[in-house]
């Protein structure tokens, strides 16, 4: 699928805010403190979700359809990684297995 330009170019949001906010949800849901150096950054993708589902619909619910500009943000904690999607603003945890492949975007 080619991707219009505005999509290959359009405001993600703030990448180093969306991080933190993902990091912020991990550490509640593995009980660890945000800034003891446990979670870090493992890679952060630019990428266009196909839905405003962000890759990760919710069951029985159809999504509204649009692309979306917006990141995958992998984190690590005691080796494990954590999936998330990122858009409009918002972060979502996805679990393993349950989301699914964005398309590319370029680097803004």
């Amino acid at each position: 699928m080619s991707l219009p330009n505005w999509a290959r170019t359009a405001d993600r949001g703030n990448k180093e805010r969306l991080t933190q906010l993902a990091m912020r949800d991990l550490a509640e849901r593995v009980g660890e403190d945000v800034t003891s150096g446990a979670i870090t950054v493992k890679e952060i993708v630019p990428v266009t979700w196909e839905d405003m589902s962000l890759g990760y619909p919710s069951p029985g619910r159809r999504p509204a359809p649009g692309l979306i500009p917006g990141y995958q943000i992998i984190l690590l904690h005691s080796g494990r990684e954590y999936d998330y999607h990122s858009g409009f603003g918002r972060v979502l945890y996805v679990p393993p297995g349950k989301g699914r492949p964005a398309l590319p975007a370029d680097e803004l």
